[in-house]
This record gives C-alpha cells, structure tokens and sequence, in this order.
C-alpha cells in the first residue's frame, strides 16, 4: 500500500521491487494520503503535503483491506 502524495518514498525502487512480488499481488495507492499518515505518525522531511485528513486516510487503508479480504476468502 502506498499513498499518492508520499514524498519519501523512492518510486523507482519501489517499481522495480514489486516485480518480485506474486503477479497476484494487489496494490493499493490511497488518493491524497502521504507517508506520514500512512504510518500514523507526523511529517517527516521530504514528505508531501496530504490532500486528506488523516482520518480519511486511514478509512481508505480499512475499506482497501475489507476488500483484499473478500477477494481472498472466495
């Protein structure tokens, strides 16, 4: 799971890593969210700006799960 506003992370790695991941990984990017709040903790240098509250992120990552759950169940 990643954020769309996270300044921290190095996309290019990250692009790269998840080519060692199963293909049927599922990825998640929460719209608006930055690093810090994915982590729940405060900003940290290099992040971005979030664009939601960290609330609404964290609503984003529980309906993100609850829905990985239900396709894993089937």
């Amino acid at each position: 799971m990643t954020s769309s506003n996270d300044g921290v992370l190095n996309r290019e790695a990250w692009k790269k890593a998840k080519t060692n991941l199963p293909k049927n990984t599922t990825f998640v990017s929460i719209k608006g969210g930055n690093h810090g709040q994915l982590g729940s903790y405060r900003m940290q240098k290099g992040d971005s700006a979030p664009k939601v509250t960290g609330q609404e992120q964290l609503q984003q990552v529980v309906q993100a799960l609850k829905e990985w759950m239900k396709s894993v169940q089937k």
